[in-house]
C-alpha cells in the first residue's frame, strides 16, 4: 500500500514542487468527522494508484497558513497539485467512483 505523506509548513512546498508526478493533498482537521471517513478512502486509493499519483494530507489546525494560501473554507477538501500548481479541487467526501474519476482525469 502506498502511504500518505503528512506535510507541514517546513515541508510542503518543497513536496509539492518537486513531485515528478500529481500530488493529491487531503486539507483534514482532528475534530472533521468527514475527514475521519475520507481517510480509508484515500489509503485504498493510493494503494491502486500509487506511484502514479502522491498522496498527501495537511492539518489545518497545524498548517494554518497553508489552508489560507489555498483558500481552504472546509474540510475534507481535496487538491491536485500538478507543476506545483492547484489544478483542482474536491470538497467533502465523494462516492469512490467519483474521486477515482476525478483522481484519473489527471494522471499521464
Amino acid at each position: 500500500m502506498a502511504s500518505i505523506q503528512e506535510l507541514n509548513t517546513k515541508n510542503f512546498d518543497d513536496v509539492i514542487t518537486q513531485s515528478e508526478v500529481p500530488v493529491l493533498v487531503d486539507f483534514w482537521a482532528d475534530w472533521c468527522v468527514p475527514c475521519k471517513a475520507m481517510e480509508p478512502l484515500l489509503e485504498e486509493i493510493s494503494g491502486l494508484l500509487g506511484g502514479r499519483i502522491q498522496f498527501a494530507k495537511v492539518n489545518v489546525d497545524h498548517a494554518r497558513n497553508i489552508a489560507i494560501r489555498y483558500q481552504i473554507q472546509s474540510v475534507p477538501t481535496l487538491l491536485v497539485f500538478n507543476g506545483g500548481r492547484p489544478v483542482d479541487s474536491i470538497a467533502g467526501v465523494p462516492p469512490r467512483y467519483n474521486l477515482m474519476s476525478r483522481i484519473e482525469k489527471h494522471l499521464s
